[in-house]
């Protein structure tokens, strides 16, 4: 039987480890990523990797951490135009048990513009084999300047824990190109500490 004391500190543990994040209405982007930025600022980047299919040049406007630039509207993503472009989140020495996800669409084109239009967001912890856990296609829901929406994560696998979190666009854009290209990313969720 456990006193209070020993109750209270397997409690702190707990709350330590394991931080649920669940759809702020009002703040649409704070979640567990931006947990992560509030919580080690410039370090981020040492304790999550960003990685991309392709990037579509150099300039700083279109790098891959802007989707994580949740304040700067004049930053974003933009890949190059193949097929199956991606993005990937490695949170490294934490999991994730995901709930919804949040994007927000560029600012620069209206409805017809290269808004993401079909793509999959994917779980794994090696890489190599990826669970599917949510599916969009023909969705209008980014059709348009600045838009922001949360989604729901379909899949009933919602217990299970992944390293990886991967979106993959897996047809044409809004332009009928597969230009990939968005302004922000936000995941909610459990994230989990593991060591």
């Amino acid at each position: 039987k456990l006193n209070v004391e020993e109750g209270n500190m397997i409690e702190k543990r707990y709350n330590l480890r394991y931080n649920i994040f669940s759809v702020n209405e009002n703040n649409p982007f704070d979640g567990i990523i931006n947990h992560l930025k509030s919580k080690f600022g410039d370090q981020i980047f040492s304790h999550i990797n960003l990685t991309s299919s392709s990037i579509y040049n150099n300039e700083e406007r279109f790098q891959l951490k802007n989707i994580i630039l949740f304040d700067n509207p004049d930053l974003f993503f933009h890949s190059n135009n193949s097929k199956d472009s991606w993005i990937c989140f490695d949170f490294k020495n934490y999991r994730v048990i995901p709930t919804d996800y949040t994007i927000k669409s560029e600012k620069r084109w209206d409805k017809d513009g290269y808004h993401p239009k079909n793509w999959v967001i994917e779980g794994s912890n090696d890489q190599f084999k990826w669970i599917l856990l949510d599916e969009r296609k023909n969705c209008s829901d980014l059709k348009g300047r600045s838009l922001v929406h949360t989604f729901k994560i379909n899949n009933s696998c919602k217990s299970k824990k992944f390293q990886f979190i991967r979106f993959r666009q897996i047809g044409k854009n809004w332009k009928n190109d597969f230009y990939f290209i968005f302004d922000s990313f936000e995941i909610y969720g459990t994230l989990i500490q593991m060591n």
